[in-house]
């Protein structure tokens, strides 16, 4: 905490300077405006006047002809980093396979290409990050993640392949979600008027980062599932019933307990939170309790083995992530109830 000396201006006005990194931080310059607001404990609050100035930040990228991968983690990272608009330069020329990345990433980020060269690229956000709902985007988001496991559970009964390609393209749109709500989450932390339009304290957005990962981890294992039933399709093999049943059942419960789990993030009920986190013990040993794995064993064939496990650890991890949301709830929950009974009465 920084300490400073209240000082006098003219006969009766008080005053303190603004400390200089969280000027420099603002983006604020002589003459701008600032509001103030005062708190239930008595605190003041200062942040920025919202004129979204932050959002018309410029980044300038270089780019070497060789680049494939880091020139996407370079326009991801831009992005994350809340910048408006990123200004691609490139040593050379773009080569066609640059600008064919470019694309695909413009899709994916929401982004547009405002301007071009054969040496430059400008690409801008046309996200207003203050217009995007984080708990109906994070919702969203979890509903077309729990569509595509039980879609992927769906394709290893039915053998389906048409299913399972459907379940891999769709990851594309998790993606999209994750990358928008950490790119909000980042400028939240470093945007007060954000925090407070978001009903938010700093500490929720690492909670809120929590939830977004763990989902996005979520659909990365439908994937795996989908994938799955691809390679046993292409070898032309099928698990056993009995197999596909236990991992079927398993399956289920798992993707409830992420429903759940993301349900009660927001409902923030403490018990049901450790209720959730006591049933993800209670899957594994009911995969102990089945004997699930020497089931599998039994299938011999390699193929069928090796997808088996594969998908028995997804539904393992599944459950896994479900528990790490509910840790999160349980942090943000006791962090309110803390502040709640710590909170100091006004003076009447």
């Amino acid at each position: 905490m920084e300490a400073r000396k209240v000082i006098k201006l003219g006969r009766s006005t008080l005053v303190i300077s603004l400390p200089k990194n969280w000027v420099k931080l603002n983006g604020l310059k002589y003459k701008d405006r600032v509001c103030m607001e005062i708190r239930s404990d008595g605190a003041l609050e200062i942040f920025p006047f919202k004129t979204g100035k932050r959002n018309l930040q410029e980044v300038k990228v270089e780019v070497d002809p060789v680049e494939r991968e880091l020139l996407v983690r370079k326009i991801i990272s831009s992005y994350l980093n809340g910048y408006w608009r990123i200004k691609l330069i490139s040593k050379h020329i773009f080569t066609e396979e640059q600008q064919e990345l470019i694309r695909k990433l413009c899709w994916k980020l929401n982004i547009r290409a405002i301007d071009a060269t054969a040496r430059e690229i400008v690409l801008q956000s046309i996200t207003d990050l203050s217009n995007v709902p984080l708990d109906m985007s994070i919702r969203r988001m979890s509903s077309i993640t729990l569509s595509m496991c039980k879609d992927s559970f769906k394709a290893l009964i039915d053998h389906d392949v048409k299913l399972a390609n459907a379940v891999v393209a769709l990851d594309d749109e998790v993606d999209s979600f994750c990358l928008l709500l950490i790119r909000l989450l980042r400028s939240t932390y470093n945007n007060v008027s954000l925090l407070t339009e978001f009903n938010l304290e700093f500490n929720d957005c690492y909670d809120y980062k929590t939830i977004v990962d763990r989902i996005e981890h979520v659909a990365d294992d439908a994937v795996n599932i989908a994938e799955c039933v691809n390679l046993l399709y292409t070898y032309r093999k099928r698990l056993s019933q009995q197999v596909i049943k236990d991992l079927v059942d398993l399956g289920d419960k798992a993707i409830d307990l992420c429903r759940k789990a993301v349900e009660n993030f927001f409902n923030e009920e403490i018990e049901v939170a450790n209720s959730l986190i006591e049933a993800k013990n209670d899957l594994k040993k009911e995969l102990i309790d089945r004997m699930i794995i020497e089931k599998i064993f039994k299938e011999k064939d390699p193929i069928k083995v090796y997808t088996a496990c594969s998908i028995k650890d997804t539904i393992l991890r599944i459950a896994e992530a479900s528990a790490q949301i509910c840790e999160a709830t349980i942090n943000k929950a006791i962090r309110k109830i803390y502040n709640f009974q710590h909170e100091p009465e006004l003076a009447h």
